[in-house]
Formats: structure tokens, sequence, C-alpha cells
């Protein structure tokens, strides 16, 4: 209780969970009135797996997790991965991909159940596919999504707060799905799923501008 978790790394070649805590199957963590700020989960192998830039697993109240990072191959859920979560506040967090043709999903969360939390300003970015610029998978009850973003590089991007979960009762607010110029977007709120009885206001889901030409006159 009231632990402030910082800097943490976890560096791994083929598979990287939890930045600063993981909680293996079959065992139990509480943590309450905590904070997690700038933690990362790194796969450095190409093609490797980062999941979970802060936590893996456990159970959270009223805790924080601002600007943790998933980097990898395929990376996912920039802030935590799997377990319940009440309460808690999401706010910066990235999942990020390292490598070419690769796929990011949850800028701050994959998986897991969440319950009357925030997510505010959190991304996923992927060199050709991302999806669920807050949260990917998962279950989320009462909570609010604002100014979240999904983009994608190279190709394609859907869901910019949420992709392939499960919503009741939330509001989706101002969040973003960004393909690249010549990609696809979806879903500037969410993508794939079941929301129920969910308010949306000034989402949207649009490809980035083309890059300028030079039209300079050779000299």
């Amino acid at each position: 209780r009231n632990l402030h978790f910082k800097n943490g790394l976890l560096s791994n070649d083929a598979q990287a969970q939890g930045g600063s805590v993981f909680v293996s199957d079959g065992s139990e963590a509480y943590f309450e009135y905590c904070s997690f700020e700038n933690n990362q989960a790194h796969s450095v192998a190409l093609g490797g797996k980062a999941e979970g830039g802060a936590v893996f697993g456990g159970t959270y109240v009223k805790s924080s997790f601002v600007r943790n990072q998933a980097i990898g191959g395929t990376a996912l859920g920039g802030a935590v991965s799997h377990g319940e979560y009440r309460e808690c506040r999401f706010e910066e967090n990235q999942a990020i991909t390292s490598t070419p043709k690769a796929h990011a999903s949850g800028g701050a969360a994959n998986e897991g159940n969440f319950t009357d939390c925030l997510f505010l300003n959190n991304k996923s970015i992927a060199s050709a596919q991302s999806s669920g610029g807050a949260g990917n998978l998962g279950k989320y009850l009462n909570c609010l999504f604002r100014d979240n973003q999904s983009q994608s590089l190279e190709g394609t991007a859907s869901g910019g707060a949420l992709s392939n979960a499960e919503g009741l009762n939330s509001t989706f607010w101002g969040n973003q799905a960004i393909g690249a110029p010549k990609g696809e977007a979806y879903g500037g709120a969410s993508w794939k799923g079941t929301y129920i009885n969910c308010t949306l206001t000034q989402n949207r889901a649009l490809l980035s501008p083309q890059p300028e030409k030079n039209t300079a006159a050779a000299e």
C-alpha cells in the first residue's frame, strides 16, 4: 500500500512481461494507492513480444499508471496486462512496435477487468497494424476514455480507445484512430467487441495527411 514504482525496466529477448511487477499464474498480489511511473517492458529480439509496461497480473485499487511503455515486435498493454483494476488512472502510456510490419494493441491495457477507471492520452503506435489506443480485450465498466489514440505509421489503425473489448456504461470522448496516408482507419472510439449503454462524443477515424512533395525547381 502507498508504494511508488518508478523507472523499472524489464528487457528480454523473446518475451518481456511486466516492467516492475509480474504475478505468475496461480499467485495473488494486491496493491492499493500505489503509483507506477516510467516503467518499461522491452523485448529486444526481432519479432519478440512485450506485454504490460508496468505490471502483468495482480489486483490494483485506486492506483495510477503514468508514462509506462511496452516496446517490442508485438507490443501489448503499455501499462498493464491481465489482472483486476478498480478506480485506477491510466495516463500517457504507450504500446509501441520496434520492428517493421509489427502490431501494437492496448496503449494502456491488454486484457483484464477494469471498473471506474480513467484512460487519458494513451497511445498504441505501430509500424503496420495498431488497435485499441487505450485498451485491447478485457471488460470495462463505468470507465471514461478521453483523447486516446491508435496510430499506424504504414498501415491500418482501429479503435481509438478500445478494440475487441466489452464496454458497459462507459464514455468515449475525443479518441482517434489514425491510419497511414495510404492505409485505413476504423472506429474512432472502438473497434469490434460489445458495447452497452455507452456514450460516444467527438471520436474520429482518419488518415494521416500525405507528406508534401518537394516542388522546388532544380537549379
